[in-house]
């Protein structure tokens, strides 16, 4: 495959990325089970992206509320900075060659199974694990949430068996950025030592996201 083509794949692929970033943003901890309760003088509502139950809900709930602007949070950016920075964020892109055909969902498969084994060996906990696969055939998104859960598609794609694939991999993991590279780079050769398969890395990134700058503040009016 060539390059122009993958590109034109990923470019393909690309308006999918947002909905899978919000289908897997599954806000209900319960997965199918819809509740809403109330918190102090805050009502609360669980719902899932992925089914859609309970948005609905969620919207009229929104657009019925008169009480908008009544409370200020108190918001604790410290708190809020040391929370992000305990978490890895790493962006990454490889290709997958070959002489003979491989199977590039089981690839993906392999590739994540890696990364919780050598996450969940370090205790560092995995908040997600996303990859989009790309071949001539078309694409799909595999994911991890945590260190114990298989991974999970997002579609139903069926991939053929190929000579060439790329990866494009976005991770959160509870651990430095130098270390959540390593175990990326490292899962990435095992796989493909595995599957007897060249893999290529064309892009890695990993680092700790600054702290928060707000520019704008609510303030009690007197």
């Amino acid at each position: 495959m060539t390059r122009e083509a993958r590109s034109s794949i990923r470019r393909s692929c690309a308006i999918s990325v947002y909905r899978w970033r919000r289908s897997r943003a599954d806000v209900s901890a319960a997965g199918s089970t819809i509740s809403s309760t109330v918190y102090g003088d805050f009502p609360i509502h669980s719902m899932s992206a992925a089914t859609g139950e309970g948005v609905t809900e969620w919207v009229d709930a929104l657009t019925g509320w008169r009480g908008a602007g009544e409370h200020t949070l108190e918001l604790d950016y410290d708190t809020y900075a040391r929370a992000k920075a305990a978490l890895g964020w790493l962006n990454a892109t490889f290709d997958v060659t070959a002489a003979n055909d491989f199977a590039p969902r089981a690839i993906a498969e392999r590739l994540m199974a890696e990364v919780q084994s050598r996450c969940a060996s370090m205790s560092a906990s995995i908040a997600h694990v996303k990859a989009l696969l790309v071949t001539e055939d078309g694409c799909d998104r595999i994911a991890i949430t945590n260190n114990l859960d298989p991974p999970r598609w997002s579609g139903d794609a069926e991939l053929a068996g190929a000579r060439e694939a790329s990866l494009i991999v976005n991770a959160r993991v509870q651990t430095h950025p130098e270390e959540l590279a390593r175990i990326i780079t490292q899962s990435i050769a095992d796989t493909a030592d595995q599957f007897k398969v060249a893999a290529s890395v064309k892009h890695m990134e990993s680092f700790s996201p600054p702290a928060p700058k707000p520019r704008f503040r609510f303030s009690h009016n007197n």
